[in-house]
């Protein structure tokens, strides 16, 4: 059965108001893993260019993060400890 423009409407603005709900917190976590290796969250938007961009943000985020004070703060690790 298929289905009319207007119900088709209505599912896109679902599906689109679903994909901003999940990208939201991804995008927040991600700035401050940049943010715990001492690098500005911008730094996220170099993932806009195809595959080395990628590859950079990857490597940004399994690094470990700064073991004293940077300008975004203490280290939450040793703050646990």
């Amino acid at each position: 059965m298929p289905v009319a423009a207007g119900h088709r409407a209505v599912l896109e603005l679902s599906e689109c108001s679903t994909g901003l709900r999940f990208s939201s917190p991804a995008l927040a976590v991600s700035v401050w893993c940049l943010q715990d290796t001492d690098r500005s969250g911008l730094w996220i938007l170099i993932a806009l260019v195809p595959l080395i961009g990628f590859i950079v943000l990857l490597v940004f985020m399994v690094q470990g993060s700064d073991h004293g004070h940077n300008q975004y703060g203490s280290n939450p690790k040793k703050a646990a400890i």
